[in-house]
């Protein structure tokens, strides 16, 4: 069984330079998952339990797969926010363990 992964992880906690790189995305997708949660449960929780209730669902069942389709529609938001935004700053940290490794000229042979 490979260990990369836990290579990769002892690597990214024994050096704190990489941690001021991922600060900024972490706390971005922080963000955006309160924000979500807060719109979503706002705006959309109320259409989509009435929405349920016109269809033949019973008001207690109404309101609870309203609450679950929103947890739903919140993680996806957050999911693809994260897969979207991760991909510019994996590069930024590749390109910092590239550095510190003592790959400098690979590095900016590819800018």
């Amino acid at each position: 069984m490979s260990t990369y992964v836990i290579q990769g992880l002892a690597y990214f906690a024994t050096h704190p330079r990489l941690w001021l790189t991922t600060l900024c995305p972490l706390i971005l997708t922080l963000v955006v998952a309160i924000t979500t949660v807060v719109v979503l449960f706002s705006v959309a929780l109320v259409p989509q339990a009435e929405g349920l209730e016109d269809a033949g669902v019973v008001k207690w069942l109404s309101w609870l797969l309203a609450v679950m389709l929103v947890l739903v529609e919140i993680f996806l938001v957050t999911i693809i926010y994260n897969l979207v935004i991760m991909g510019c700053y994996q590069d930024k940290i590749f390109e910092q363990v590239m550095v510190a490794r003592g790959f400098k000229e690979m590095v900016e042979d590819e800018e």
